[in-house]
């Protein structure tokens, strides 16, 4: 029976032993394992030579014209849903035109991308500009958690220094009415909540919109190292329409008149509000109603703050 016993237990030691390593064997895994963020993409960085003209934003056309003439590079990471980085490569000053550059090769690292940029010289005999030019090299480049390095083949610029700029741009977006200019290099922008007071100069909105008084805007903008808020890029928004789900809200007034834009003026206890209106509101409104005439309306609110007449009643 002692012998029995013994057998047992030895069969259930040697097995305890065996389970044993078959755990230890196994490896180890945190339970979230699967939820940690990959630090470092194996993925291709792509990217596509671009011209000035195909930036969208005056914001980044200014980046380039501001910094195209210094030997060396610059990295402008544009942070929104469509995350990218542009790349301005510089050869700095040279006497005559001619010279061009040109990414001949291109290096992934675990955690850096190498673009080996070569200077293109002008051809023997060729007609080229006789004036001081200053040849670069635009990219759009995917985001990556890579950094961005250039080398230039054989050449080191006027200067013998290579200059290695990186900005990193989270741009954000707003929608608000205009209210005034400021002075010459910022305006004042209304929204449901607050007032914003943005960067935005004369020059500015001379290369691109007018702005109007009361008109309602989309808005994209950044923060710039000096804390202000300016402007990438400022469009109108689309003329106001009736959802299905609106609220109405009812108002009171004496009517007096529709504005520039389609807005119509109404007093409400001796002072005047701006009310927008809707292509049948304002049809209604320009042909049925005198100065000064009593109007009932419904209206509500939109995103941009807008009070949006949708019928009227005498």
């Amino acid at each position: 029976m002692k012998k029995l016993i013994s057998v047992v237990l030895l069969i259930g030691v040697v097995m305890c032993l065996v389970l044993c390593k078959q755990l230890t064997n196994k490896p180890r895994t945190h339970p979230d394992a699967d939820n940690f963020p990959t630090l470092l993409s194996d993925k291709k960085t792509e990217y596509t030579v671009i011209n000035i003209t195909d930036l969208e934003r005056d914001q980044d056309k200014y980046w380039v014209e501001s910094n195209k003439k210094e030997h060396g590079y610059k990295i402008l990471a544009i942070y929104n849903e469509k995350s990218y980085r542009y790349l301005l490569i510089s050869a700095g000053e040279m006497k005559t035109g001619g010279y061009s550059l040109e990414v001949t090769e291109v290096i992934e690292g675990v955690d850096k991308v190498t673009f080996k940029v070569k200077l293109n010289k002008p051809k023997k005999d060729s007609m080229v500009t006789m004036a001081l030019t200053y040849p670069y090299l635009l990219l759009k480049v995917s985001a990556s958690e890579k950094t961005i390095d250039v080398d230039f083949i054989d050449y080191k610029g006027s200067n013998g220094e290579l200059i290695k700029v990186e900005n990193h741009l989270k741009v954000e977006e707003l929608n608000g009415i205009y209210s005034k200019r400021l002075d010459e290099k910022y305006i004042s922008v209304k929204t449901t909540e607050e007032s914003y007071m943005f960067k935005y100069s004369t020059e500015q909105e001379s290369n691109t919109l007018k702005l109007q008084k009361n008109m309602a805007l989309d808005i994209s903008y950044f923060k710039n190292s000096n804390g202000e808020l300016e402007v990438c890029s400022l469009e109108q928004a689309s003329l106001p329409a009736v959802p299905e789900d609106w609220q109405g809200l009812i108002g009171l007034g004496k009517f007096k008149e529709v504005t520039e834009g389609d807005i119509c003026i109404i007093s409400i206890e001796d002072k005047d509000e701006f009310f927008w209106t809707t292509v049948e509101s304002i049809k209604e409104c320009k042909e049925s109603f005198k100065d000064n005439e009593i109007v009932v309306f419904n209206y509500y609110v939109d995103e941009y703050g807008r009070r949006i007449i949708v019928s009227f009643e005498k």
